[in-house]
């Protein structure tokens, strides 16, 4: 099932070090789903042999986890 997160884009990607990094536009949700945008996003950043971790931050530019090594989402898109 499709479930829309609400964002209606992202900005600031980047990859240092082998971690990319992107910012959600517009709305941030995950409507109780397990499966999210962030898990589009980071097959899709996963697909380049530079990128081994991916950090989503929402539009205010929060994520859960922005130091610890691995991915982060943010908490809106916690199921």
């Amino acid at each position: 099932m499709f479930v829309a997160s609400g964002a209606t884009g992202f900005t600031n990607l980047r990859i240092v070090d082998g971690t990319a990094s992107v910012q959600l536009v517009g709305g941030c949700a995950s409507g109780g789903s397990t499966f999210t945008i962030a898990d589009e996003i980071t097959a899709t950043l996963r697909q380049f042999t530079s990128v081994q971790d991916v950090k989503i931050y929402d539009p205010s530019g929060e994520t859960e986890s922005p130091d610890a090594p691995g991915d982060s989402i943010p908490f809106c898109l916690e199921p």
